[in-house]
């Protein structure tokens, strides 16, 4: 079942562009909008399935694939870097923790940590894995989730905020949990990104999924009207997740593969794959990874990555 947003979540607008039509993956029938506020220029999916009805568009599998090392890499950098800028440990909160990684990393580094994550079986295996306490890992949506108020010094949330159906109204929720001057961390899709050249094909653009797409004008927007001076937008913070997305939009685009799920398994995306020892296909591989990192590295120097990290601090 969809739902219809009467007004903008930023601005209260009421008036938006309808920029493309999507069909449902799993309703040919049923369609979604990807629409752009006339007056603060936030893009977002409208309509849209209700928030009951976005379970199905998951499988425990979506929340699994991410059990590579290329995803134990991002967690450990993510904690180094922010050990070094925030050297003194304290509570943090990881919205969407998943697999549990990142809390893993902070708990090494003296973070007392709590995460939340909507999959069972996700909470569970990060406890069981890492050895997270139970009653700080929690199965919940932040909405409903059971928390200490005026708690937390730092909360994260790696590519999760375009997931939410408010993201004004999680902001509220964060507030109320954080105490005065404590940091969030938001690693989010860039919809101004180097990633435009594949029009709708980016693997950012992943309907009905990601239901809100930000600009750095945008969510520097979203954030300080709910309480949150922001202090930095980074473009290099994650620039292996930026490589792989403009990777699958350059495939997109040329319609390789349409399936995200079935290209990530790809050998495109592979070392160990079948034709590994052939130089030739070897030689390929290295040339088309050369020619995706170079407009990566240009989106970071000149702020246009397809990913970006914002840090801001409560006021």
């Amino acid at each position: 079942m969809n739902e219809t947003l009467a007004r903008c979540d930023l601005c209260q607008n009421d008036n938006f562009k309808i920029l493309q039509e999507f069909t449902d993956p799993l309703d040919k029938d049923n369609k979604f909008n990807l629409v752009k506020c006339s007056k603060c220029g936030l893009i977002f999916v409208n309509p849209r399935p209700t928030q009951n009805d976005m379970g199905k568009y998951y499988d425990t599998g979506y929340f699994f694939s991410n059990t590579t090392d290329s995803y134990g890499l991002f967690s450990g950098n993510r904690a180094k870097r922010i050990s070094r800028s925030i050297p003194k440990s304290g509570n943090l909160l990881d919205i969407g923790s998943g697999k549990g990684l990142f809390l893993a990393e902070m708990k090494k580094k003296g973070w007392n940590v709590w995460g939340i994550d909507p999959t069972v079986e996700i909470r569970d295996y990060a406890c069981k894995t890492y050895n997270l306490p139970g009653n700080q890992v929690l199965n919940a949506y932040l909405e409903n989730a059971k928390l200490p108020e005026k708690y937390f010094d730092l909360v994260t949330m790696w590519h999760v905020f375009e997931h939410v159906h408010s993201p004004g109204n999680t902001l509220e929720t964060i507030n109320k949990l954080c105490k005065k001057g404590s940091i969030l961390i938001l690693e989010i899709p860039n919809v101004d990104s180097i990633s435009r050249i594949f029009g709708y094909n980016s693997q950012l653009i992943d309907i009905p999924k990601h239901l809100f797409y930000f600009t750095p004008s945008t969510i520097k927007k979203m954030l300080e009207s709910h309480g949150w001076d922001v202090e930095k937008i980074r473009h290099g913070f994650n620039i292996f997740s930026a490589f792989v997305d403009f990777k699958i939009g350059l495939l997109r685009y040329f319609g390789v593969y349409k399936n995200i799920s079935k290209i990530k398994s790809k050998p495109y995306f592979s070392k160990n794959n079948q034709r590994g020892d052939n130089t030739l296909w070897s030689t390929l591989r290295l040339l088309f990874n050369l020619a995706c990192l170079i407009p990566v590295l240009a989106g970071v120097v000149l702020k246009k990555s397809p990913i970006i990290t914002v840090w801001a601090q409560k006021k």
